[in-house]
């Protein structure tokens, strides 16, 4: 009996397949509007969408927040480091699910109140991602090894 001599190929994760398959079914979730659109118009809907979503007024509102956030973020990474991937994740996974929820859905002036559901999901699974990455602690961050 002859063994074989090859060396064995690498596997890859089995998750990997299904992951794709989902993100793939999540890009073509449907868009939800007061009026009814053609498909022809799906591109229309999320320019709209995103024209409505881009106000200038709730960035004002928000932008400073998140920018402060970022700055003590980054300051906590290089004094801490050992506590600041906690934080890193669950500040990233709170930013997600805040940009989901706000670039997903609006009010435009054709296709009235417009949820934008692939958006909406993927943003969402990253949140939640990111934020189980967070209450499981496994993330490691430091400036250590720039350089």
């Amino acid at each position: 009996m002859l063994a074989s001599r090859t060396a064995p190929k690498a596997r890859m994760r089995r998750w990997i397949y299904p992951l794709t398959y989902l993100l793939l079914i999540i890009f073509f979730l449907p868009i939800y509007t007061e009026k009814p659109y053609t498909p022809q118009e799906a591109s229309n809907v999320i320019r709209e969408l995103l024209f409505v979503t881009n106000n200038p007024a709730l960035y004002t509102l928000l932008a400073p927040l998140f920018h402060l956030a970022t700055i003590g973020l980054i300051v906590l990474i290089a004094l801490r480091p050992a506590s600041a991937g906690r934080v890193l994740a669950a500040y990233m996974g709170v930013n997600y699910l805040v940009i989901g929820w706000v670039q997903s859905q609006g009010v435009t002036e054709s296709y009235g109140y417009v949820v934008q559901t692939g958006n909406l999901v993927a943003c969402a699974l990253l949140g939640v991602m990111w934020l189980a990455v967070s209450f499981q602690n496994c993330l490691n961050i430091s400036f250590n090894n720039l350089g």
